[in-house]
């Protein structure tokens, strides 16, 4: 059976992170945009793309100018696939596609360890399922790599004795790199791993070895924190909540200011009330029910599914009991690691001013998968006749479960608005055919630089040929590149030439005079760009709204002119 489970998960590992991997998600943004043109920078210069840095030098923690700090490792793990191989969507999730498929194998390993067998079939079943494994796997984002790097780092420590155990530094060192949020809880992190291993695993042994790790760690994050205070640009530190965060000021300002004077006020409303009512809220908002189990947030799947199933916490309160009755000390180490697990998003301030953001709650993900694994557990076999009739029952639940996330990622959200951002990569396709045709395109918009770096990756157009280019464009501000120029928005613009194509956000409010089509959302046709003198899609038959999208459509750049003209573009 253990046998038949364990190809079960494979295949569902392989599939819901390889399948459509180059139409879905079918477009890109933020930071995976600044990662995959710095790492294709690499290669074909050996610095970023602001001609700045090398990735060396970001290692030791220099990063490109003018620009906020971001995790050093992405960059060298899209080297591997963007930084070598041509653009495209399915090169861009290619790392993290591998890396969230490794993490069901780490998890697996690390509750056969702590648990049973029986336990981690079931983590390594539940952690392949998990919809924000799947869908963040599928990205190049940064959540995915920090996760897996922690735990291989842990498992480690869980299975190497006497001076091995030095072996996790590297490992932990990748997973410091990982992510700029999970910097915050590197040292708590590490702390819980070496106490767990050293009292729970080896008994009190190896308390030399666990006492150099550490120091070794608390030194490189020394060395991080003087290469911060040397930085022009913004450390971000700023983001972070503490008493005397100029926020918190302004709280209890504004609470005093509404209050009757008395001689309790500043007993009650003060910077430390005030942060430890802050702190208390968001911890209670990050572990709703709504947010974790049901809704997500807008970053995840558009709060349209949570981070876990529904019926995951009924299992995540069994497994708690369960574990806090055979283990304490295991209880106490994963609870631990849950709750430190949130802080990155508690005592950010992003928190406050737009609520809940799953990015920064990415390591609470795999420990709550355990507690949940062990709650099914514990549920089959509590039952002393017709197990397998239990058991069957919840794989087929899940499996049903499992299947309505997979049609909500795969067949609904990309229609809807700003799943990321596909009108702009249709934009992009847009201005390369009519380029091909012999077209000059003028396209106007709030964030010029930004179309310009996206039209570089959806077309594949930054190379070898067109390195210096480029480098002029981005120092000159002067976006053009193959008969296609980015501007920003001019409502001075009155009349286009008879041979230039004139593309306009909606945003700029530019009313151009001329026959025009449109890009518009694919959710409600509303128009977000226009297109003046549009001279390769006017001989097509255009619909009034887009409709009858397949997922290959999605292979945007490699349609037919005729067939993309009649799918993405729109009379108006």
């Amino acid at each position: 059976m253990s046998k038949f489970f364990i190809a079960l998960i494979l295949f569902l590992g392989l599939a819901s992170r390889f399948i459509w991997i180059n139409q879905a998600p079918h477009s890109i943004n933020g930071d995976q945009l600044h990662y995959i043109l710095s790492s294709k920078s690499f290669v074909l210069t050996g610095k970023d793309l602001s001609q700045s840095v090398s990735l060396p030098e970001i290692f030791m923690f220099k990063y490109p100018p003018n620009e906020i700090i971001q995790a050093e490792l992405p960059y060298a793990l899209d080297i591997f696939t963007v930084g070598w191989l041509p653009f495209s969507m399915a090169a861009n999730a290619l790392p993290n596609a591998f890396l969230s498929l490794l993490t069901i194998v780490i998890v697996y390993l690390i509750t056969r360890k702590i648990l049973n067998e029986q336990i981690a079939i079931i983590a390594g079943f539940m952690t392949t399922i998990n919809p924000w494994f799947i869908a963040i796997g599928r990205t190049s984002y940064e959540m995915i790599p920090a996760p897996f790097f922690y735990l291989l780092a842990f498992y480690i420590l869980l299975i190497t004795k006497g001076w091995k155990i030095l072996f996790a530094i590297p490992v932990l060192l990748l997973a410091f790199y990982s992510y700029i949020a999970t910097k915050l809880i590197f040292l708590p992190l590490v702390f819980l791993f070496c106490l767990y291993c050293y009292f729970g695993v080896n008994k009190r042994k190896f308390a030399k070895q666990y006492i150099v790790l550490i120091l070794i760690l608390v030194a490189f994050i020394g060395f991080f924190v003087l290469q911060l205070k040397s930085l022009q640009s913004a450390s971000r530190a700023s983001e972070i909540i503490t008493p005397f965060s100029p926020f918190i000021q302004e709280q209890v300002d504004s609470a005093r200011k509404v209050s009757i004077a008395t001689p309790f006020t500043s007993l009650f409303e003060n910077k430390l009330t005030v942060f430890s009512k802050t702190l208390f809220d968001n911890t209670l908002k990050t572990l709703g029910y709504d947010y974790l189990f049901l809704k997500g947030d807008y970053f995840f799947t558009l709060g349209q599914h949570g981070l876990f199933y529904a019926i995951d916490f009924i299992f995540v309160f069994l497994g708690m009991f369960w574990v806090l009755a055979k283990n304490k000390k295991l209880f106490i180490f994963l609870i631990s690691l849950a709750f430190v697990s949130i802080f990155p998003h508690i005592f950010h301030i992003t928190a406050v001013k737009n609520g809940n953001f799953s990015p920064h709650t990415t390591m609470l993900i795999p420990f709550l998968i355990i507690f949940i694994s062990a709650g099914i557990w514990q549920s089959i076999e509590f039952v002393k006749k017709g197990r397998k009739v239990i058991g069957a029952t919840i794989i087929i639940i899940y499996l049903f479960l499992f299947g309505n996330f997979l049609n909500i990622y795969f067949y609904q959200l990309p229609l809807q608005h700003n799943f990321f951002n596909f009108p702009s990569r249709v934009l992009s396709s847009y201005a390369s055919k009519a380029s091909t045709e012999g077209q000059h395109v003028l396209i106007y918009t709030h964030d010029p630089q930004g179309k310009f770096q996206e039209h570089l990756f959806y077309s594949n157009t930054y190379n070898k040929e067109n390195i210096n280019k480029v480098t002029e464009a981005l120092n000159t501000h002067k976006y053009v590149i193959n008969n296609v120029a980015f501007l920003a928005c001019n409502r001075d613009v009155t009349k286009a030439q008879i041979n230039t194509t004139v593309i306009t956000h909606v945003d700029c409010e530019m009313n151009i005079s001329g026959d025009r089509n449109n890009i518009s959302q694919l959710s409600d046709n509303g128009t977000v760009y226009s297109i003046i003198n549009d001279r390769i899609c006017n001989k097509s038959t255009l619909k009034s709204y887009a409709w009858g999208i397949k997922m290959n459509d999605f292979d945007v750049e490699k349609m037919p002119l005729q067939k993309f003209c009649q799918t993405f573009i729109t009379a108006n």
